[in-house]
Order: structure tokens, then C-alpha cells, then sequence
């Protein structure tokens, strides 16, 4: 399948965090057929930093010593779609594959690029992290962090108005409704103001969860028995457990937050120290200017 090759710098990253949890993360970004702006390296680099050392600070979620994160950028869409056949069937932006890594089609507008690729990350960080959180909550995650602005070195995750105003016009569904949902369960659903139920109910929750020290300790707990269980009740007891007042008090204190002014969060400043190194994309890659993809039982080079 053939790519018109431009290939562009490629920025690693090395975040050399001070915990146990967060490790070292490299973030590998490139253009297949475009340039990739210093300002998306930059911005991309300070959320996904963030992302990763706050899904070891605040969740507990520990990943490998060294993550990779490889990502390139496609901005003619019908070959973006050409290739995302081999992995995903159904229409799509942005996604991540063994042998192909990130791949993300250029969208027009340079803010929706960031925040697809910081989305698919969040989904490949938990991965790399060994857990499997339930749909809502790994849907949410993704879409709180795609969220983010950068303002000078400060990085914050935004509310989202159109969620905000779904929410008091009646839409979504309440808390224990939410939590009793399995993966299997989303089906025929109606979608909300982010998209699929999933995305959009799983937002309403998390985006609240993160304000909060509690909310953290919510989330966790969520995420490590539902890893070990698959059971929705589970994620109900996760909740009695850690929200004070359970379930019934987080649906009251859930309706106050976005009844009133919700404001953004910043993310911690990653720990450590950063070093940020430019070279040849050719230097680094298995498959220049390109991108390996499936053909029958073996993986090749696109190019």
C-alpha cells in the first residue's frame, strides 16, 4: 500500500519520573505525508507527559520501565482510511495497532489532531499499564484528557459545555445506572453530545472524579476491582467503600458539580526531570516514511 513519503523530525521524549508507578515514557512523533508544527510537539509532549505521570500519581497504575509511544500523522484521508481497514472496522480518526503503533489521520483543524492522539493514548496507556477498566471509565478517561489546554508550561483538562448542558437538560443517566454497566451493555443506546453513550456518560463522571482527592481514590478503586472481577457489582462496592455516603451521596454531590460552575483542573507537573531529543526519523524506524502494516500472516513495510 503505498504512501507519499515526507518523513519529518522525529521528537522522542523521555520522561524520568520520580516515582515508582510512572517510569520513563518516549513519545515518538512523525509525519507520513506532513509536517508535524512545533507548536502540536510541544503541546502533545506536555499532555501526554501529564496524562502518564498522572495515571501513576493518582491512579497507582504501574507500566513498564520504558513506554514507547510512536505515533504518525496522515493527512490525506483516504489514505488514513486505506490503512485503517487492516485494523479497525468501523470509521475512525486515530488509532493504535501492535505492528503499526499510533496512527492518526491530520484533521483540519490542528486542535482536533491533539486531542484524538492524546485520546488514543490514554486507551494505550492503559494498556501498557495491564489493566482493562470498564468501558465508561476507560472511554472518560480518554475523553477528559482530550480535553486539555496548554496555557505557557501550565497543562488543564477543560469541562466540556456541551456535556454541562446535556446534563442539565436532563440528558445522561444516573450514577448507579452507570456503574451497573457492563462492557456488553451499550448497545443500541442513544448517543450523547461526545459521540457514543460510552464516551458521553463516562465523561459526566469521570471529568467530576478527578477534581477531587476522593474522586481519585474512587477511580482506582474502580479500576483495580473491576480489572480483577469483571463484575459490575464490584464497581458498586468500589464505590460504597471509598465515596463517603456511597453511591446515593456521589449522585448528590455528581448533580451539585454540574449544576454549578465547574472549573478546570491542572495537572501536576510530571516529576523529574524531561529531556527532549530531535532526530532522523530514518535513524529510528523499522520503516521510513511509512507505517508496517498486516498483509496475511506476515507484517510489512508499507512503503
Amino acid at each position: 500500500m503505498p504512501h507519499p513519503l515526507r518523513a519529518s523530525l522525529l521528537l522522542t521524549l523521555g520522561l524520568l519520573a520520580g516515582t515508582a508507578h510512572a517510569g520513563t515514557i518516549d513519545l515518538q512523533l512523525s509525519g507520513v505525508d506532513t509536517e508535524v508544527p512545533s507548536t502540536m510537539k510541544f503541546e502533545v509532549r506536555s499532555a501526554i507527559t501529564r496524562m502518564h505521570a498522572w495515571y501513576g500519581d493518582q491512579l497507582g497504575l504501574t507500566f513498564p520501565p520504558r513506554v514507547v509511544v510512536q505515533v504518525r500523522l496522515i493527512a490525506n484521508r483516504a489514505t488514513y482510511d486505506a490503512l485503517a481497514r487492516n485494523y479497525v472496522h468501523e470509521t475512525s480518526v486515530g488509532f493504535f495497532a501492535p505492528e503499526a503503533g499510533g496512527v492518526m489521520w491530520a484533521q483540519p483543524t490542528q486542535a482536533a489532531t491533539e486531542g484524538t492522539l492524546v485520546h488514543e493514548t490514554s486507551h494505550y496507556l492503559l494498556d501498557e499499564a495491564g489493566v482493562r477498566p470498564p468501558k465508561w471509565v476507560n472511554e472518560g478517561l480518554a475523553e477528559v484528557f482530550e480535553r486539555f489546554r496548554v496555557a505557557g508550561n501550565a497543562v488543564y483538562v477543560d469541562p466540556d459545555p456541551r456535556v454541562l448542558a446535556w446534563l442539565r437538560g436532563g440528558g445522561g443517566m444516573s450514577v448507579e445506572r452507570l456503574l451497573r454497566m457492563g462492557d456488553g451493555d451499550w448497545g443500541g443506546l442513544a448517543d450523547g453530545p461526545l459521540g457514543r453513550a460510552p464516551h458521553s456518560n463516562g465523561y459526566a463522571l469521570v471529568a467530576f472524579l478527578v477534581t477531587s482527592p476522593a474522586g481519585k481514590r474512587t477511580l482506582a478503586e474502580i479500576i483495580r476491582r473491576y480489572d480483577g472481577s469483571r463484575s459490575t457489582a464490584e464497581v458498586v462496592a468500589a464505590v460504597e467503600d471509598t465515596w463517603r455516603g456511597g453511591v446515593r451521596q456521589l449522585e448528590l454531590d455528581w448533580r451539585a458539580w454540574w449544576s454549578g460552575r465547574p472549573a478546570p483542573v491542572q495537572l501536576p507537573v510530571a516529576t523529574g526531570a524531561e529531556r527532549v531529543v530531535e532526530a532522523s526519523a530514518d535513524a529510528a524506524d523499522p520503516c521510513p516514511g511509512g507505517i508496517m502494516i498486516r498483509r496475511g500472516s506476515e507484517t510489512v513495510c508499507s512503503n
